[in-house]
């Protein structure tokens, strides 16, 4: 991802020869940097907090929605059948061979174990008391609701969705179950 187009990098390291991508710099040098709106000021992206925040890690991103979800709404009183279903996450592998071919980082496998070593991300998109939630249809008079993947994962190379499928239908940490004492909960896997 070319960090020119969301944070200050230019600011911080106008002296970089090597470009802006994100793969080039180190966790600690990404920390350095601060995040603005992309889109144009619109009523649903506001440009107001341009400048004043940091990069996130997934990980820091996974602990904000857990906290959303357990914490904040249910004092606002957000209703998730109300309110389209539990918010979740929608991330897009940004040309994963490529970055594999460049540096051997394998985003893909990378993700997963990010989000296999995060217990709220475990609980959150992979347990199917959380997983199955459901929101209002585009057709709110009849009653019924569809179901919301509390997991998006976008990538315009099919080999890395792939990956990421079989990863998810093979790996027992990514197995559905439901939550019970006993631990016995019934154990499925969330994509078909």
């Amino acid at each position: 991802h070319d960090l020119t187009l969301t944070t200050n990098v230019e600011d911080v390291y106008p002296n970089r020869t090597s470009g802006y991508y994100v793969m080039d710099f180190t966790l600690e040098e990404v920390r350095a940097l601060r995040v603005r709106q992309r889109v144009e000021d619109t009523p649903a992206r506001s440009r107001l907090m341009d400048w004043m925040f940091g990069v996130p890690t997934l990980d820091e991103i996974v602990d904000l929605l857990w906290e959303w979800n357990e914490d904040a709404r249910p004092v606002v009183g957000a209703d998730r059948r109300e309110y389209g279903g539990r918010p979740g996450l929608y991330a897009e592998l940004k040309r994963p061979r490529w970055i594999r071919n460049s540096t051997g980082i394998d985003t893909p496998a990378l993700l997963a174990e990010t989000l296999a070593g995060n217990p709220k991300a475990v609980q959150m998109f992979f347990n199917s008391t959380h997983a199955e939630c459901s929101g209002p249809t585009n057709d709110e008079e009849d009653g019924t609701y569809r179901r919301i993947p509390p997991l998006v994962i976008q990538c315009f190379e099919r080999d890395a969705l792939n990956q990421m499928r079989e990863t998810f239908q093979s790996d027992e940490r990514f197995a559905l179950g439901d939550e019970d004492e006993g631990g016995g909960g019934e154990r499925r896997v969330l994509l078909p």
